[in-house]
């Protein structure tokens, strides 16, 4: 999670982003509530649990 809020800071706005919602070190939600992203995002996941916290 922490490389890709590195990422996000130094490269804002990118044309889209495609994220596993499970990270390594933490899930994209956290990541999310750290950095602003107003790229479209494509989420991807193998968990039906975080499939109703992706859609909101």
């Amino acid at each position: 999670m922490s490389e890709a809020a590195d990422f996000l800071h130094q490269h804002p706005t990118p044309n889209l982003i495609l994220l596993d919602i499970e990270l390594l070190d933490g899930n994209v939600f956290q990541l999310f509530g750290q950095v602003a992203v107003s790229s479209p995002i494509i989420s991807v996941t193998a968990y039906d649990s975080f499939l109703v916290q992706a859609l909101e």
